[in-house]
This record gives structure tokens, C-alpha cells and sequence, in this order.
């Protein structure tokens, strides 16, 4: 069985091959990263982030598109509080920043647009926890950072929105990711989830 479905795979590319149907590229750009979820505290915004690695595109009738992707990618989020510490106030700033090895695989349907050529796009994505570390910034106090990759799940599952367009050598993607497990592993019942919006430029080079 596993002959037979290395061999239909293999015949599968070697006819996309034949017929132009198959191609691959670097990508990358800016991520606008947040949480949401039940459990995210008030004083929550985006943190910049960024994305990039390589896609796999494969060509189907009917002008639908199948877009496998590798990206490193970063998540996170910014925490402000206002605290009073011995009568006077104290602002804290907490910046979770979260490192994935992501796989989107897209599927994409093309618009008969000439030249720009635009596409809808979605698909589910699996990301791999690489790092995660949490920096606390007070007033008047040392910055420190600290490792908690052991208080994050080791996966993150989501689903990608998103469209492009083709302009000039290289195509605009605009996307968003939302997180559909949550990242927190401490308390089994938490509730928070990633939120990414990414803006990213995609160069084909076969």
C-alpha cells in the first residue's frame, strides 16, 4: 500500500511537471500579532512580529490552486498595566513573543482577472512551538526575560483567511490566522487563543 501511494504521488508530480502545473517560491513579511479568548486580561494589544520560508503551489482545474507553506513565524502579544507600588504609580509592560514552525496548506481559487491575477485563499495550518519567552518591563526597575516554553503548547492549530494579488515580479498576500487551540498548557480550561494578521510579499522562482 505505501508503494502504491509513493508511486501515485510521484506520478501525480511528474504530470505536474510535464505541464508547467507546479511551481515553488520564498515569501515573507510582518506579522500584527495578539491573543484572544476568554481568558486574555484587559490592556492586551498586537505585537510586530514577522514570517518567512517557502511555498509549494500545485495547479488544479477549474482554476483552484493547492499551496503548501513552511514558514517561520513569531506570535505574541503585548500586556500595559498601571500598578501602585509603596503609594506611586508604576507602568508594566509584558511582551510574550511565541517562535512556530508553521505549515499552512491553502487552498486557493483564482480569479480570471488578468495581470494581477488575484486569489482567495483558505486552509488549515499546524505551527510547532520553537521558543516563547516572556519580557517584563517596569518603571524604574531592570528589565528581565524569561523562558516559558514549558507553560506553552507544544502546537498550535488554526485556520488562514486571506487573498493576493500579482504585482509586479512578486505577489501581495494579506492574511489572517486564527488560532483554534489555545496556547496555554498551565490550566487545561484557558482560553486563549493566537490572532495573527500578516502582511507578507511572495517571489515565485519556478
Amino acid at each position: 500500500m505505501k508503494r502504491l501511494i509513493s508511486a501515485l504521488a510521484l506520478g501525480f508530480l511528474l504530470t505536474a511537471v510535464s505541464f508547467g502545473q507546479i511551481g515553488f517560491g520564498i515569501k515573507g513579511g510582518v506579522n500584527f500579532a495578539s491573543l484572544g479568548g476568554a481568558e486574555v486580561p484587559s490592556g492586551t494589544r498586537s505585537r510586530t512580529g514577522f514570517a518567512a520560508g517557502g511555498y509549494f503551489e500545485v495547479s488544479l482545474p477549474m482554476l483552484f490552486i493547492i499551496q503548501p507553506e513552511v514558514l517561520y513565524t513569531t506570535k505574541g502579544c503585548i500586556f500595559d498595566q498601571s500598578l501602585s507600588r509603596l503609594g506611586q504609580p508604576v507602568s508594566v509592560t509584558q511582551t510574550n513573543t511565541y517562535s512556530y514552525l508553521e505549515i499552512p496548506v491553502l487552498v486557493k481559487y483564482s480569479l480570471p482577472v488578468p495581470v494581477v491575477k488575484p486569489n482567495l485563499y483558505v486552509g488549515p495550518e499546524v505551527g510547532f512551538l520553537l521558543s516563547a519567552k516572556d519580557k517584563f518591563e517596569e518603571t524604574g526597575a531592570q528589565t528581565t526575560e524569561t523562558d516559558i516554553k514549558s507553560f506553552i503548547a507544544s502546537t498550535d492549530f488554526g485556520a488562514v483567511f486571506g487573498a493576493s494579488a500579482h504585482i509586479l515580479v512578486a505577489d501581495l498576500d494579506l492574511r489572517y490566522t486564527l488560532g483554534l487551540k489555545s496556547t496555554s498548557k498551565a490550566v487545561s480550561t484557558a482560553k486563549v487563543y493566537n490572532r495573527v494578521f500578516s502582511i507578507m510579499v511572495q517571489f515565485p522562482l519556478f
